[in-house]
């Protein structure tokens, strides 16, 4: 990087080792900084405002107090980290400088430029939820010198250049709001999309500036010099040949394999269509991955799209399509990002995590969520690495009933003004654009034909419905359990809570010895650590092949990313997406004419925590209702009009609130926290504040309540020789980097439960606490090498 070089006795970074230490000087950070930023800014057209942050975030630093503070600690000395306050002064200087005009445009402009700077150490509220206004807090600390910081100013930065920068960053936001605003439909939500939308610019502003400060830190702490800029390009064209050389190979032979070439094709033919949102909707067996990546890759050539995402809803699913999509590309070239993935480099595989930046990039919706919501700056950092992208959401249908009006806002917003291709990968497609907060999917962006997804080639099950109105109790299940088993060899039941696959699994273990016929009878759920779950998988995996007779009762964990074959299922009733990928467990490959996939009620089943799957079950108990009484085949559950049938009455009769509720410690929802039309703005206003920020959103309440799932603690179980050996070993006296090399290993022999059975297993005793990193083992005697975890009290729920 080239810069002016100016004489500057301040300090930015302190990089000490045997040999001594080098002193990074302020200037040089901010300039580098600027520069980064600006460079990220780009892709969002919003380059000034970028720069302009970057160049003024670490002014603070300038103060003498911080420059004893940084001494001190690279000396090895006791400070109080973040004691000294540096993010307030660059905040203040815009504010003060600029935010006192009366073009509304400057005053956004210098809002917004200023959050990113008081933010870049961690996501700040304008105005909290109860009306606390923390903005103008955080902009006008008195924590800070601020004649030493303005003497800095005067002698370190070009004012007038500043000015002019401004100038050109109020320009840019002005042509954002002006197509923001021309391209959200007049109505009842027009504000809110349009405020929301607001806070995503804050959003990929602080991404940048947080991402540039990051990465020069980073190559000044460890003397590097910038890496060479991968060829995006260059990527795409060499995988696309090696793709393209592969599918030449396949076979044509057969009404299927051409039905798979003729997806394949319209997959490379769209390919050509402008970015957009699109709708990929592949049934079981049609080479939904290669055929997504197929469109991925061509579209990303000719639109030169900076990375390729694609996001699984699960670990499974992303482990069995990683395996498939990666080897298209270099080794350097492909970011796998999960929590159970054992990378070859780890301090590497780290910093590529915490960026992004890779060309193919493979990542769980866990971890896609948290970068568009969360308030860790890692998840942050990585926000505008997703512009000017494709991004594949795979098994789209899995998004939370409660996130969708927040997700169809972000995809927007990822798409029209990112500039990034979205496509919706799925059999049951969810209807996002009749939803009140809608996506903006246009009427023919379907990938492929009706037609192709409704070919009877890739129907290979029946579906039967044997729900009655009182329903079966567990004698009756487990009679009807086993009466399948005889007329089919292979059954494979799943239910909608770990409690009834435990009741199911005993009495047909019972029903078993009682007939004297000898089935293989396995229980799953995620009771049992992931060695354990695999182990019985591979025999199940194993049985099936050999044609053994068998039986498996599982919770939802089977539905995806397992790829094993039953002759038959039987699937509590459920929501309809999830019977239907239930139903890709049932002749899978083919190897009969039809499978057979029934539907069962449970009469005593406690899913009242259960909301989503509760909604589900009902929408799908009244479509049946509907299907029977207009005397159709039950077979017609998968017909396009019936999917949609199924959302939309999910969608509009849910009890669900889809702007993401926050009952606790405030009541209020995610989508009125982004819009900054939420309750803490009434407060601010009925306590007669003046001189309130144009923007008023609370990012940072938001991002602290924003989960995809519930927290869960991990606790380390006595499974087998193995399981028994690690926790000896966290429990002695080894060298703590022994034991932090073995943490992935531990992950394998551990169950993750939800806090409530935590408190039961530690109330009953059963937990003890090993003195390294607060690991939790199980004590002996409580894991049961059929079932896992063994408690008195189960929990109704349903892990996934």
């Amino acid at each position: 990087m080239k810069f002016t070089q100016k004489k500057d006795d301040k300090v930015s970074h302190l990089a000490i080792n045997n040999e001594g230490g080098r002193a990074q000087p302020l200037y040089e950070h901010n300039t580098h900084t600027k520069q980064l930023a600006k460079k990220f800014g780009q892709k969002l057209n919003c380059e000034n405002i970028c720069s302009i942050a970057g160049e003024l975030h670490d002014i603070g630093k300038s103060q003498k107090a911080f420059q004893i503070y940084i001494r001190k600690a690279a000396a090895g000395e006791f400070v109080q980290k973040g004691s000294i306050n540096h993010s307030s002064a660059g905040a203040k200087y815009i504010m003060d400088t600029f935010a006192k005009s009366d073009n509304p445009f400057v005053i956004l402009t210098a809002e917004i430029i200023a959050e990113a700077i008081i933010s870049h150490h961690g996501l700040k509220d304008f105005i909290s939820p109860d009306g606390d206004l923390k903005f103008q807090k955080s902009c006008y600390s008195e924590k800070y010198d601020e004649k030493e910081i303005s003497e800095y100013i005067q002698e370190m930065l070009d004012e007038i250049k500043i000015k002019d920068d401004i100038e050109k960053a109020v320009e840019e936001l002005q042509v954002l709001y002006e197509a923001i605003y021309e391209r959200i439909p007049d109505g009842e939500y027009k504000d809110d999309e349009l405020g929301f939308d607001i806070s995503a610019i804050i959003r990929y502003v602080l991404s940048c500036v947080i991402a540039a400060d990051r990465e020069d830190t980073r190559m000044f702490m460890l003397n590097e010099t910038p890496l060479i800029e991968i060829d995006d390009n260059l990527v795409w064209k060499n995988a696309i040949n090696k793709l393209e050389q592969l599918i030449s190979t396949f076979s044509q032979e057969g009404e299927l394999n051409k039905l798979r070439m003729e997806i394949s094709r319209q997959c490379y033919i769209a390919a050509s269509r402008q970015p957009g949102i699109y709708r990929l909707s592949c049934p079981t067996g049609s080479g939904k991955t290669l055929s997504s990546l197929r469109f991925a890759l061509h579209h990303a050539h000719k639109y030169q799209k900076k990375h390729i995402f694609y996001i699984a809803p699960y670990k499974s699913i992303l482990t069995q399509n990683s395996d498939v999509m990666k080897q298209f590309f270099c080794k350097d070239d492909v970011l796998i990002h999960h929590s159970d993935f054992i990378p070859e480099d780890q301090e590497k595989y780290l910093y590529l995590n915490s960026n992004w930046s890779s060309p193919f990039i493979m990542t769980t919706a866990v971890q896609f969520y948290q970068t568009l919501f969360s308030k860790n700056t890692t998840s942050i950092r990585r926000f505008h690495q997703l512009s000017e992208s494709v991004i594949i959401i795979d098994e789209a249908q899995t998004i939370p009933t409660h996130m969708i009006s927040m997700f169809n806002y972000m995809i927007n917003f990822l798409s029209e003004v990112c500039h990034s291709t979205i496509v919706l990968c799925t059999a049951t497609q969810p209807v996002f654009e009749k939803t009140k907060r809608q996506m903006r999917i246009y009427a023919d962006n379907g990938i492929i034909q009706d037609e192709l997804q409704q070919s009877d080639v890739f129907k290979r099950v029946h579906y039967v419905n044997k729900c009655t109105p009182k329903g079966f109790d567990y004698d009756e299940y487990a009679d009807f359990i086993m009466d399948c088993w005889k007329k089919h060899n292979s059954v494979l039941t799943i239910v909608n809570t770990k409690k009834d696959a435990m009741e199911l699994y005993k009495k047909c273990l019972a029903l078993n010895e009682e007939m004297n016929v000898n089935v293989s009878i396995y229980h799953l759920s995620t009771n049992m650590c992931p060695v354990h779950r695999n182990k019985v998988l591979q025999e199940i995996k194993d049985k099936l092949i050999a044609n053994e007779p068998l039986i498996c009762i599982s919770t939802n964990l089977i539905e995806a990313g397992i790829d094993l074959s039953f002759s038959s299922v039987i699937r509590s009733i459920t929501g309809l997406d999830s019977i239907i990928q239930a139903a890709g467990r049932c002749n899978r490959n083919g190897d009969e004419q039809y499978g057979y996939v029934y539907l069962v009620k449970p009469d005593k089943e406690n899913i009242n925590s259960l909301i989503e799957v509760k909604e589900g079950k009902m929408v799908t108990q009244s479509l049946l209702d509907y299907i029977e009484s207009n005397d159709a085949y039950i077979d017609s559950i998968l017909d396009t009009n019936i999917i949609n049938r199924y959302y939309e009455k999910l969608y509009f009769n849910s009890s669900i609130n889809m702007d993401y509720m926050i009952n606790k410690p405030f009541k209020e929802t995610q989508i009125n926290l982004w819009s900054g039309l939420h309750k803490g703005l009434e407060e601010a206003v009925s306590n007669g504040n003046e001189n309130l920020p144009h923007i008023t959103s609370a990012l940072r309440s938001a991002g602290e309540q924003f989960k995809v799932m519930e927290q869960t603690i991990g606790i380390l179980v006595p499974y087998e020789e193995k399981g028994r050996e690690l926790i000896a070993f966290f429990n002695g006296n080894h060298p703590d980097k022994e034991k932090y090399e073995r943490l992935k290993e531990a992950q394998e022999y551990t169950v993750q439960v939800y806090e409530q059975k935590y408190r039961q297993l530690m109330e009953a005793g059963l937990v003890d606490c090993l003195p390294f990193g607060e690991i939790l083992a199980l004590k002996e005697g409580y894991y049961d090498l059929q079932v896992g975890l063994m408690i008195d009290k189960e929990l109704e729920d349903m892990f996934l």
